[in-house]
């Protein structure tokens, strides 16, 4: 807690980031050969990975999956701590010299004066995580430029009175159909309320929209009303706030026939700025909803996704589905010898659906 006003004194930008589900994901492979690096006790070692293997969870179909430690035991903690020693030295390894890195358990806070710096930190984050089996909590990271007040997250900010008014808005109308709305009126009112989250952002000075819950609100108000006015703004966000994807991409998708919309989610998908597993499921799924998309390059991407082992199960099964749509018939033969050797389930049942366009002898491949 000294470090934390201390450096909240000293530098411009604060970073926070957590881990999802940090005990139940760690690797026991790493966390043996980690071990074995650190101690030559083979006997010890051998029965610290037993009584975790016991521990451990079986998947549906009968496996024993060896990841996770229990909690709330002072070994857990160590051990917990221990597995991510690695991670930390190489996060420190890769700061600028007046940037500065905490970690209490998941939680994780880096302060620099550099909204570059800031930025870069966040990736690095997120590619040392991967590194070792383990995913960043999107709904938890975030850059904030001070004053920094020691929120851990936005949901620490307390309801006021435009959430109220939002809130009171979205009840009146979420329930009725389109045409039976005074769409004018609403987007009167919504507009007033919307900038004035805007002007308070900036003169709060937070790297993103401090005021998560009324952004979400304004943005479903304005898409049950099927108003383009935060289309640029929304696009924008997607960088900024990870978390608030699928709010975002509901909203866009609203608008099909926007090239805009899904020249700009292409483009941003093929860059690095594309980190976030969740958010990139999210993002394929909605330039499959765009009517106008560069085929060529989306399917080029899509495949890249099916066939890179190193990513995560989730992006890979939406882009599956995406081929099975866009793609004609003779190219699905590719997937069929895909479903060979992929070993995750879901994986394999995306891939039948994606592939149900096949004739039936095609589909006896399988």
């Amino acid at each position: 807690m000294e470090d934390n006003i201390k450096f909240t004194q000293e530098y411009r930008y604060l970073v926070i980031s957590d881990i999802t589900a940090h005990f139940e994901s760690i690797d026991h492979s790493l966390l043996r050969d980690y071990l074995r690096d650190y101690s030559n006790d083979q006997k010890m070692i051998n029965l610290l990975m037993s009584i975790l293997e016991f521990w451990a969870w079986k998947n549906e179909l009968g496996y024993i999956i060896r990841r996770g430690i229990p909690q709330g035991f002072d070994t857990s903690a160590y051990v917990g701590n221990f597995f991510l020693d690695r991670m930390d030295k190489r996060v420190e390894s890769q700061l600028s010299d007046d940037t500065k890195y905490l970690r209490y358990v998941d939680d994780i806070r880096v302060y620099t004066n550099s909204i570059e710096e800031a930025r870069r930190i966040v990736l690095e984050l997120n590619r040392a995580m991967r590194d070792i089996n383990l995913i960043i909590k999107d709904s938890k990271t975030d850059i904030v430029e001070g004053p920094f007040a020691f929120q851990k997250d936005e949901n620490d900010i307390f309801i006021d009175n435009k959430t109220r008014e939002l809130g009171k808005l979205w009840n009146e109308i979420k329930g009725k159909e389109p045409e039976k709305i005074n769409t004018a009126d609403v987007f009167e009112k919504i507009k007033t309320i919307f900038e004035r989250i805007i002007e308070d952002d900036k003169r709060n000075k937070w790297g993103k929209y401090s005021h998560g819950t009324k952004y979400k609100l304004c943005l479903a108000i304005l898409g049950k009303i099927n108003n383009p006015y935060d289309r640029e703004n929304a696009l924008l966000q997607l960088e900024k706030r990870p978390d608030m994807t699928m709010n975002i991409t509901k909203y866009l998708s609203i608008f099909p026939k926007e090239k805009k919309i899904s020249d700009f989610v292409l483009k941003f998908l093929l860059s690095e700025r594309n980190q976030f597993e969740f958010q990139e499921a999210q993002l394929i799924d909605l330039v499959g909803k765009m009517a106008y998309i560069d085929n060529n390059k989306f399917e080029k991407y899509l495949w890249n996704v099916i066939e890179t082992e190193e990513k995560h199960w989730y992006p890979r099964c939406r882009a599956i589905l995406q081929v099975g749509k866009i793609c004609t018939v003779e190219d699905l033969t590719r997937l069929v010898k895909l479903y060979k050797k992929f070993y995750d389930v879901e994986m394999k049942r995306y891939t039948l659906v994606a592939c149900s366009r096949l004739h039936y002898g095609d589909r006896n491949d399988f």
